[in-house]
């Protein structure tokens, strides 16, 4: 197989390589520029500074269907190779503008592939995230913020001296192949491979929102071992309206202790005949406190995407306790809705 470029047959130079084959122009010595027609630039003008640890730069307009969301302006997707949890070599691609974090695997078999998959992924993704945003979805600061970091690791001393020596001579890497130093055979598009996900989907109301992979799918890949993309997908989707549910039932729950309490405190310290009425309070409180537990028991199987009668009447506690109604009831229907996605229905058999 022949090198990427030169002699640097290795992860960083085929990335690069790839990414150029696919359609990246070299946007280093262009001033950001992105040509017309382009899925975005790649910018390298800082790869010689860290030897191409966090330096391989994706950046991709806020664009979709010929309408730039203003407001974000250009993406910025932050590419690093990294230790892949199995062994071997992979690369992770974040930008936190995008709430987007992907791993992609390095096959130094097929190793023009990896480029293929990012392409396909960040190219298929903006368009969605750039639809969501236009249709009122906001990033929260903690989403931003709550995104993990990787570790990245460097190229070869050679190949960052040698992207140097080009940027200094502001000559552009994608001018390899026809300068000859390129080692030209474009890669044909991989199909995608099994197991191969587009992302998780952490936000939004269904299945027409953007997919990405959050801080909650990273814990929801962790929780499934990493071998379930399926469920991993459904606990990231089931996880906010879970806690909803978890609020309402702690609500309700509070709402028997204080009526059981209050019932206490009556017969206790004050002279009463409402025997019946003080009975009936005591009554109600423990039933509500019985209930309350159960809906509690329920909202934490529904965080698990376990499939329990508990988990309806976590839904339906939320939209009758009292003390919570007005607030419980879109959370009881919003956990309803997410409760019945097809991938949420699926993963949990």
């Amino acid at each position: 197989m022949p090198a990427a470029f030169a002699t640097f047959d290795e992860a960083h130079a085929w990335l690069i390589r790839g990414l150029i084959d696919y359609g990246w122009p070299d946007t280093s010595a262009m001033g950001g520029h992105i040509p017309q027609g382009a899925p975005g630039g790649l910018n390298l003008s800082r790869f010689p500074d860290d030897d191409g640890v966090a330096s391989v730069v994706l950046e991709v307009p806020a664009i979709s269907g010929g309408r730039h969301m203003v407001e974000d302006g250009i993406y910025v997707f932050v590419v690093k190779l990294s230790e892949a949890d199995g062994g071997g070599k992979q690369f992770v691609v974040r930008c936190a503008e995008a709430n987007f974090l992907q791993e992609f695997a390095y096959d130094p078999a097929n190793p023009s592939w990896t480029a293929g998959y990012i392409h396909q992924s960040v190219t298929e993704y903006v368009p969605s995230f750039v639809d969501w945003r236009f249709g009122g979805g906001e990033l929260t600061w903690a989403q931003r913020a709550g995104m993990p970091e990787f570790e990245g690791h460097p190229c070869s001393r050679g190949l960052s001296h040698f992207i140097g020596d080009r940027l200094r001579r502001n000559l552009r890497i994608d001018r390899g192949p026809e300068e000859g130093w390129w080692m030209q055979a474009l890669p044909s598009a991989p199909a995608p491979r099994p197991g191969f996900h587009a992302g998780m989907v952490t936000t939004g109301s269904g299945g027409g929102d953007p997919t990405f992979l959050s801080a909650a799918a990273q814990a929801a890949i962790a929780a499934t071992g990493g071998e379930d993309f399926g469920s991993a997908q459904a606990l990231a989707k089931v996880n906010a309206p879970g806690w909803g549910l978890v609020v309402t039932s702690s609500l309700g729950l509070m709402q028997g202790l204080f009526w059981v309490a209050n019932a206490m405190v009556t017969v206790g310290l004050f002279s009463t005949d409402r025997v019946g009425a003080t009975f009936f309070s005591i009554v109600l409180g423990m039933a509500l406190l019985a209930i309350g537990g159960g809906a509690m028991l329920g909202a934490n199987k529904y965080r698990r995407g376990e499939g329990s009668i508990l988990v309806y009447l976590s839904m339906i506690y939320a939209a009758f306790t009292p003390i919570c109604c007005l607030g419980g009831l879109p959370v009881a229907i919003w956990a309803m809705k997410v409760w019945r996605d097809p991938l949420v229905a699926n993963a949990r058999g």
